[in-house]
C-alpha cells in the first residue's frame, strides 16, 4: 500500500493505492525413497537411488539435493552431495558417478564409483521459491545399502585323493579369500571337460567354511565303475559373486575293489563259507569279537549271491566282526553295499563301525529296514562305555545298490548315503584309531 498527502486551502486529502495480498508458497513433501532402502546387498557400485518428489502447489519446479555416506548415519562424511536442476514433481533418479548436467557436485564427482563397504543416503526437495522439504533417509537411519563388487579369490585346484569303482575322494585347494564368504559349491559331471553349474552338485557341509571347517578332503560316492569324471570348485560372496578354480578329471576304478583300499571285500566264493574262514579282496581276514547269539553259528557268505548275512531269532542280541589289518590312522572311511533288503518291519539292524577301542566304545551307523516305523532307517550312533547316544539319523529309502559310509576324519563325523551328506557330526570323545568292521544284532 501506497499513501500519498496534499495540503490546499480547503485542508488534506490522502490516497492510497489498492492492496496485494503477498503471495502464498508451500514447502515440498518429503520425497518418498522406492529403492535401495533395506540394507540388503549388492554388486553395483554405480547404483541407481529412486525417489519421488512432491510439491502441495500447482506447477511449482523443484530439484533435489542427494548426500550419500560410507561411514554412519550423521552424514558427516560424504561421499556424494549433489544438487540438481529444476524439474517437474514425480519419479527421480540418481545414479552415482552420473554427468553433473545442469546440476552440481559438493562431494563425489561424474564417473565415481563406490567402494565395496555400507552405505547411508538421504534426499529432500527444494521448490523455485527456495523452499525446503525434510530429509528423507533411507531404512530410517539404519545401512541402506551394502556394495561387494569384487569377486573372491579362486579357490585352489582340487586334486584326487584317492579313489574306488564307485567313489572319489577330492583333496581341497587353498581358501578363497572373500570378506563376504557365502559358500563354495562342487560340480561334476561324466566326461573329460566342461562342468558347469548346471550340472550335478556334490553335498558337503563344510563347504560352507571358508576354511573347508578345517577338513581336507570331501568324497563323491555313487559313481559309476571305470568312468571318467570332471570336477571343480566355485567360491561365492553374498552378493553371489564368484569365482572357479581349474577342472580336473578322474576316472574311477574298475569293479570290485580299488587299489587306495586298506581292506575290500565283494565276498565272493565258491560256496557258502563262514566269514571268519573267508580272505577279503584286499586284506587279510575277519574277527569275530562279540557274538551273545545262542541261536546260530558265525555270519556266512551266500556263495550264488555273493552276500554275507548273520541271522537269528532272539532280542538284543548280535554279532560284531573286525576287519583286518587295521585301520593305520583315526582317519578313517568304513562303506557298505546292500546287496538284499529285509521285507518287514521288525528291528532287526544291521551296519559299520570304526574307531573301536573295544566292543564297548566305538562309532557306528545302524541300517534298519525300510518298513521301520519308529526309528529312522540310517542312524550314526557313539558307543562309549557301552553308553549309546545318537548323532544324528536320516530317513532314506534303501534299495539294492544303496551305499552308505562312515566318514570319519579328526573331529568329523558324517554319513553319506549314495554319495550325499546326509548325518554330520563333530563329537570326537573317541579318538584312539581301534579297528573298524561290520555287525549284525537286534534293537527294541
Amino acid at each position: 500500500m501506497s499513501w500519498s498527502i496534499a495540503s490546499g486551502s480547503d485542508g488534506y486529502s490522502i490516497s492510497a493505492a489498492p492492496l496485494k495480498p503477498a503471495s502464498s508458497n508451500s514447502s515440498p513433501n518429503t520425497p518418498t525413497i522406492t529403492n535401495y532402502n533395506t540394507g540388503a546387498w549388492t554388486s553395483d557400485n554405480t547404483p541407481a537411488l529412486n525417489f519421488t518428489q512432491d510439491d502441495p502447489d500447482s506447477g511449482e519446479q523443484v530439484k533435489y539435493q542427494i548426500q550419500i555416506d560410507g561411514t554412519d548415519n550423521t552424514f558427516a562424511n560424504l561421499v556424494v552431495d549433489y544438487t540438481s536442476d529444476f524439474m517437474a514433481e514425480g519419479a527421480t533418479s540418481f545414479t552415482v558417478g552420473q554427468a553433473a548436467g545442469s546440476g552440481s557436485y559438493s562431494t563425489g564427482s561424474q564417473g565415481q564409483t563406490l567402494s565395496d563397504g555400507n552405505y547411508y543416503w538421504r534426499v529432500k526437495s527444494i521448490d523455485d521459491d527456495t523452499a525446503e522439504s525434510g530429509w528423507a533417509t533411507a531404512n530410517s537411519g539404519s545401512i541402506a545399502f551394502k556394495v561387494d563388487a569384487t569377486e573372491p579369490t579362486a579357490p585352489g585346484d582340487l586334486t584326487e585323493s584317492s579313489k574306488t569303482s564307485s567313489s572319489i575322494t577330492l583333496s581341497f585347494g587353498s581358501q578363497s579369500t572373500e570378506t563376504n564368504f557365502d559358500t563354495y559349491k562342487i560340480f561334476y559331471k561324466q566326461g573329460a571337460s566342461g562342468v558347469t553349474e548346471s550340472d550335478t552338485e556334490h553335498s558337503d557341509s563344510d563347504l560352507g567354511y571358508i576354511d573347508y571347517n578345517s577338513t581336507t578332503t570331501t568324497t563323491i560316492s555313487g559313481l559309476s565303475a571305470s568312468t571318467q569324471y570332471v570336477f571343480n570348485i566355485w567360491a561365492y560372496d553374498l552378493v553371489g559373486n564368484k569365482a572357479s578354480a581349474t577342472e580336473v578329471a578322474i576316472t574311477t576304478d574298475a569293479a570290485g575293489c580299488g587299489s587306495n583300499a586298506r581292506v575290500c571285500d565283494t565276498f565272493t566264493e565258491s560256496s557258502d563259507t563262514d566269514l571268519t574262514s573267508h580272505t577279503p579282496d584286499i586284506g587279510t581276514g575277519w574277527t569275530k569279537v562279540y557274538d551273545n547269539t545262542t541261536d546260530q553259528t558265525d555270519a556266512q557268505i551266500t556263495a550264488v549271491t555273493d552276500i554275507v548275512v548273520a541271522t537269528t531269532s532272539e532280542l538284543s542280541k548280535g554279532q560284531t566282526y573286525t576287519a583286518q589289518p587295521a585301520p593305520s590312522s583315526v582317519d578313517q572311511d568304513i562303506s557298505v553295499t546292500i546287496k538284499a533288503l529285509e521285507p518287514d518291519s521288525g528291528t532287526i539292524a544291521c551296519g559299520i563301525f570304526g574307531r573301536m577301542a573295544d566292543t564297548e566304545n566305538y562309532y557306528a551307523v545302524r541300517i534298519l529296514p525300510n518298513d521301520h516305523a519308529t526309528s529312522n532307517s540310517v542312524e550314526l550312533w557313539k558307543f562309549q562305555n557301552n553308553a549309546a547316544t545318537s548323532l544324528g539319523s536320516y530317513d532314506a529309502t534303501l534299495a539294492v545298490g544303496t551305499v552308505i559310509k562312515l566318514e570319519i576324519w579328526d573331529a568329523h563325523k558324517k554319513v553319506y548315503i549314495d554319495g550325499v551328506e546326509r548325518i554330520s557330526s563333530t563329537n570326537n570323545d573317541l579318538t584312539a584309531a581301534g579297528t573298524w568292521g561290520i555287525f549284525w544284532g537286534y534293537f527294541d
